[in-house]
């Protein structure tokens, strides 16, 4: 008689837990959908703004952190690593972030497609990367970091699959442009 209220109370909890859960995502993709913005406002810059970056497709614009780890995931996208000379970018940030449960600045990466756009206003400098590839890897793969043999490279990764972090999805793009 215990086990059959035991397992009665667990299924209860398990429906509360499952409805507010999606309760929270939807309520997070709703206030989304509220805020696009018209894409023509996005390519506004003006001189000594904040670095930051941008991804027309997916209707992403979001400062720049440059501090380290786990507070400039918290704030956004996290610039992990950059080096000017040989326009090399690392970009990282959270699919989804669980306290509060709301949606990440990645929530919708793998929506990008080959041929999209990347905006990365920089140092006054506007560089412009077109995406030419995007994979699933194992989240232990630490060789997405490494920039040792190329130039003119964007890499941006975030946890895989969305609202878990099993993996990492990880988008590459080539320089095309300097503004």
């Amino acid at each position: 008689m215990f086990y059959f209220i035991y397992s009665q109370a667990l299924f209860i909890l398990k429906v509360f837990f499952l409805t507010m859960f999606f309760f929270f995502l939807f309520a997070e993709f709703q206030e989304i959908e509220n805020t696009k913005t018209n894409l023509n406002d996005i390519y506004e810059i003006e001189e000594g703004e904040v670095n930051y970056i941008q991804i027309p497709a997916i209707l992403l614009e979001s400062t720049l952190c440059e501090k380290n780890g786990k507070d400039c995931l918290e704030d956004g996208v996290w610039l992990k690593y950059f080096d000017l000379y040989k326009k090399n970018f690392l970009f990282t940030g959270h699919n989804f972030h669980l306290y509060p449960l709301r949606a990440g600045v990645f929530y919708n990466l793998e929506d990008v497609e080959t041929g999209d756009h990347v905006y990365v206003y920089f140092d006054s400098k506007i560089f412009v990367f077109e995406i030419y590839d995007f994979f699933v890897t194992n989240r232990y793969n630490t060789g997405i970091e490494d920039f040792n043999h190329q130039e003119k490279t964007l890499r941006i990764y975030t946890c895989y699959p969305p609202w878990g972090n099993r993996d990492r999805f990880v988008v590459e793009g080539r320089y095309v442009n300097l503004f």
